[in-house]
């Protein structure tokens, strides 16, 4: 989850979601799906901008945006869940 709008903020996010992914042997490269649940549209723009600074642009992962009305943290902006398989 992202705990502002920056840029800053969401890749932080992203950076945080890659060293969850580390210790299980896989990464960005590894993803085949995506899904992003932002808040407000201007957060799932800014997601559509840097997300491909992370995920393989040339085999994009499958993905779903959905926008939410609520996350598990109040504070949070922007939820990412990803699935990766070696």
């Amino acid at each position: 989850m992202a705990f502002g709008g920056t840029p800053a903020d969401l890749r932080l996010a992203f950076d945080r979601l890659g060293k969850a992914l580390e210790p299980l042997g896989v990464g960005y490269r590894d993803v085949f799906w995506s899904s992003v649940y932002p808040l407000t549209r201007p957060v799932a723009d800014q997601v559509r901008e840097l997300r491909f600074d992370y995920y393989n642009r040339q085999r994009p992962p499958a993905s779903t945006f959905l926008l939410f009305e609520g996350l598990p943290s109040l504070d949070a902006t922007v939820a990412v869940e990803v699935i990766a398989a070696q």
